[in-house]
């Protein structure tokens, strides 16, 4: 089975423009360069958004110092029209280096990228749910999979996905059981053939190939890749098809979700200014 997210998106549309109500919350994309990804990404940000009731805001700072980025993204944490900020990725090594993530004002940090907002997923307080794994488990509920001890396989430790991702599979009520792989873990394949639902975020096109999934696993592929100039998933989609009991498309899977999540995080920031 193809798990198809256009539903979701429906859902999630209509969600947005009920909590903004007679709003027009305001989402400031913020990107580094004029990179392709970079542009690919707010568009498709802006193309969402124009289905709702939120406005976008881009701004591209190519060729200034970390001072005066610094110094931006303050003003934009003092603006008192914004509701939300993304900043593109990966973040420049000077801008790393800088904590140019945590200089986002947590109540703004739609994407869930600040230490104070990953952090409360440990507690369990959390301002907005991180999108891309908001999105594995809005999927994991349209689609009513079971996640109660179950074995779940997370291939990817990043602090975007893989480690947030364990933090909301392991909640109470959730209740899954949880392996995350990466680079270094060994026998790499034992491992991802034990998982009843299989969840990818590498990095590396068409990387999950059909002999390490065992028969009937739910398959998430949380991959955006370009390969011979069209877009891929970790997945090998194809291969890994033949096997699966239900898998992720990409495009049309984890993407569309992901931006819909950020955009519901935008109208709920909106929400709690107002109130």
């Amino acid at each position: 089975m193809i798990l198809e997210t256009k539903e979701i998106c429906n859902r999630l549309r209509d969600d947005i423009v009920a909590l903004a109500g007679r709003k027009s919350p305001l989402l400031c994309c913020v990107g580094f360069s004029e990179d392709g990804s970079t542009l690919s990404y707010f568009r498709s940000i802006e193309r969402a958004a124009n289905k709702t009731k939120i406005r976008v805001r881009k701004e591209i700072l190519k060729d200034i110092s970390v001072h005066d980025t610094v110094s931006f993204m303050e003003t934009l944490n003092r603006d008192g029209d914004i509701n939300g900020i993304v900043i593109s990725r990966p973040i420049p090594l000077p801008l790393q280096k800088a904590g140019i993530k945590n200089i986002i004002d947590p109540a703004k940090d739609v994407d869930c990228i600040t230490d104070e907002n990953l952090g409360g997923l440990i507690t369990g307080n959390v301002l907005y749910t991180p999108p891309t794994p908001g999105a594995v488990m809005e999927i994991i509920k349209e689609f009513n999979i079971e996640t109660t001890g179950r074995n779940v396989v997370v291939l990817g430790r990043s602090d975007v996905v893989g480690k947030p991702l364990a933090l909301l599979l392991l909640r109470k009520g959730v209740d899954a059981t949880v392996t995350v792989c990466h680079s270094k873990t060994r026998y790499l394949i034992s491992l991802t053939r034990t998982a009843d639902i299989l969840i990818t975020a590498v990095g590396r096109p068409q990387f999950l190939k059909c002999n390490m999934v065992k028969p009937g696993t739910i398959v998430i592929d949380v991959g955006i890749n370009v390969k011979d100039g069209r877009v891929v998933g970790d997945v090998d989609f194809e291969d890994v098809k033949r096997v699966a009991g239900m898998i992720t498309p990409t495009p049309g899977g984890v993407g569309p979700v992901t931006t819909h999540i950020l955009l519901l995080n935008v109208a709920k920031a909106a929400k709690r200014k107002a109130d």
